[in-house]
């Protein structure tokens, strides 16, 4: 027998169970862990995705912030972004985790994405609900952009020029001219030089009723985009017999009639069927995420009993000793 405090030998026996925990980890065929790291790596792909989408968007219509606020404008950028780095990094924790068939990384990967499950489903909802009301407000925003900036803040001008210009359209909603009569732009650019802080009255066959950038823009052959040079500017910003002037009366082909709300929800649109397709997929990989890194920790955890159990229980001491 060995005295109290004598180290114990380490018999051949033990050193091969030590070596069980590894093997039995590593070299069975584990078909949770291959889907969880599909997954993962699927997941890490979705988020790169989103971030490149968001980037593009801020980069490719970030003029639109100046008009309807940062806030409003960019926020699915902004959004975009975030939740794409978060879920690309989720991918390379679950991906590290299904490979080296780490716990902590498997159960932190599936605590998030329970999280990422919770707050997809409530953002959905939330975005329903409020639908109406986000609209309202962005209408609103761009109606006070135009009436009280455009034409006296040289960078909300110069969006809204942009946005006229190459989404062909004017003011917020479609048919809406008159929202110019009025606002800062008239006053400054239709101002009577007889009768300060008056204007000219809307009969004289000087009276501009909107800026050359509601004018319509002709199409460039090569590019297929706005060339930026008008129809008929005279046509365009005097016509008397209808529209700018009036809402009805005759067809005026040389201004645009489209909002610019609803040119630009039509642009967002394009961008939202991309979201729309990776939304549907995360939610689909968050799922079966969850399901197989559960599976994955379960059949961990009956390993880790298994190896406890065959492994450091039973010393062989001399003559037959037990424990």
């Amino acid at each position: 027998m060995y005295s109290e405090g004598t180290p114990q030998p380490m018999y051949e026996e033990d050193v091969q169970q030590k070596k069980l925990k590894p093997i039995l980890l590593q070299n069975r065929p584990l078909y949770a862990k291959m889907i969880m790291f599909l997954v993962a790596m699927f997941a890490f792909c979705l988020g790169g995705s989103l971030v490149a989408i968001g980037v593009y968007i801020q980069l490719d219509r970030g003029f639109i912030s100046e008009i309807i606020g940062s806030v409003v404008a960019l926020a699915a950028a902004y959004l975009c972004i975030v939740a794409g780095f978060l879920i690309a990094f989720v991918g390379l924790l679950g991906a590290y985790g299904a490979h080296k068939l780490n716990k902590a990384c498997l159960i932190a990967f599936l605590v998030i994405m329970l999280v990422l499950t919770l707050v997809t489903f409530v953002g959905s909802l939330l975005a329903v609900i409020f639908r109406a009301t986000v609209i309202q407000t962005a209408k609103d925003t761009m109606s006070y952009s135009l009436t009280i900036h455009y034409g006296k803040t040289r960078l909300i001008t110069e969006s809204w020029d942009a946005i006229q210009t190459h989404l062909r359209c004017c003011a917020v909603d479609s048919n809406g001219w008159q929202l110019y009569i009025g606002s800062q732009w008239d006053l400054m650019v239709n101002a009577d030089a007889r009768n300060l802080g008056s204007r000219i009255p809307q009969w004289s066959p000087l009276y501009k009723f909107v800026p050359e950038s509601c004018c319509l823009s002709l199409i460039d052959p090569r590019t297929l985009w706005p060339s930026g040079k008008v129809r008929n500017k005279e046509q365009c910003q005097y016509f008397p017999y209808g529209p700018p002037n009036k809402l009805s009366g005759a067809f005026n082909d040389a201004v645009n009639y489209k909002g610019c709300f609803q040119a630009g929800a039509e642009v967002m649109g394009f961008y939202s069927n991309f979201l729309g397709y990776i939304g549907f997929s995360l939610f689909i990989i968050m799922i079966i995420g969850i399901i197989s890194s559960l599976a994955l920790i379960v059949t961990i955890n009956k390993d880790m009993k298994m190896v406890r159990k065959q492994a450091g229980k039973d010393y062989r001491m001399p003559g037959g000793g037990g424990y």
